[in-house]
């Protein structure tokens, strides 16, 4: 017998903090590195942003068969929306950055500077206490409340990396790190800074 999805919703403190800073004294740019999700959209289509899209998690297959590292930044780059002279204020990474090796995430790194102005924001959720994650990406969004949602869904499980913000500020130059917070789920919060 399948076993059935439900959702997870849990409090991402870090996140709603971020929400709450973009206000209506300006135009906000928001890059979202996940699959379109309904529910995001809708909350983000309440402020004064441009949202754009760039479904990462579908280039995971492809990406993990380049080994030239400028191919990879150039495939990482590649479904970028073309800033059109606005670089990005707030980057959503959802949990991408789990599926990402020690390789890769440099050239991510690289990728996101390119794209976001000086001082941008890029928040994550990474594999914290957990030992396994579900094989791709699970597709997280905003949820009332500001709190994120996510399928719970046990099927197929690989190994979590488990970075700690130590190996993430090392791996990922050029972004610094604002703040941490361990979240119920046991997953780890991150803002990261350009």
């Amino acid at each position: 017998m399948p076993q059935l999805s439900t959702a997870v919703e849990v409090g991402a403190p870090l996140l709603n903090e971020i929400i709450s800073r973009l206000d209506e004294e300006r135009r906000w740019v928001v890059l979202d590195l996940g699959p379109a999700r309904g529910a995001t959209i809708e909350r983000l289509g309440q402020l004064r942003c441009r949202l754009d899209i760039a479904d990462l998690p579908a280039r995971l297959p492809e990406l993990e068969k380049v080994e030239d590292p400028e191919q990879r930044v150039s495939l990482l780059g590649a479904d970028f929306p073309p800033a059109r002279g606005e670089p990005a204020d707030l980057v959503l990474c959802w949990t991408l950055i789990n599926y990402l090796d020690q390789q890769t995430l440099p050239l991510l790194a690289k990728s996101l500077a390119n794209r976001c102005r000086p001082n941008a924001s890029i928040h994550a959720l990474v594999e914290y206490q957990a030992t396994h994650m579900p094989v791709r990406p699970r597709p997280v969004t905003i949820a009332a409340g500001n709190q994120i949602s996510y399928p719970q869904d046990m099927a197929r499980q690989i190994q979590a990396p488990r970075y700690s913000p130590r190996e993430l500020g090392r791996l990922m130059p050029g972004l610094g790190i604002e703040r941490t917070m361990l979240l119920g789920n046991g997953m780890q919060e991150f803002l990261f800074r350009v």
